[in-house]
């Protein structure tokens, strides 16, 4: 008997060097939320280290120096409400 084969479609070119290897409990396969690199906004209260913490603390491991590099603009202690900055997929 053939041992089975599966193809592999990548649909997103940001994962094709970090397929996330994990999956969640119940999951049926792989856990993609790893394939963040999405921007969100800033809300009150928000620091470049809470953001950090916050996707740490949902098992997805963005460091404040990652985010710091994927928004070279952003001035962290006058990060505005409402603005938006981007999270990049953790490596």
């Amino acid at each position: 008997m053939a041992a089975p084969q599966i193809d592999v479609r990548i649909l997103d070119p940001r994962i094709r060097d970090s397929l996330p290897a994990y999956a969640t409990p119940g999951a049926a396969g792989m856990d993609l939320r790893a394939c963040i690199d999405a921007p969100i906004t800033v809300a009150p209260g928000d620091t470049v280290s809470t953001i950090s913490l916050a996707y740490r603390e949902k098992g997805i491991k963005v460091t404040v120096d990652q985010i710091l590099k994927a928004n070279p603009d952003l001035v962290p202690e006058k990060m505005p409400v409402g603005r938006k900055i981007w999270i990049p997929a953790p490596k």
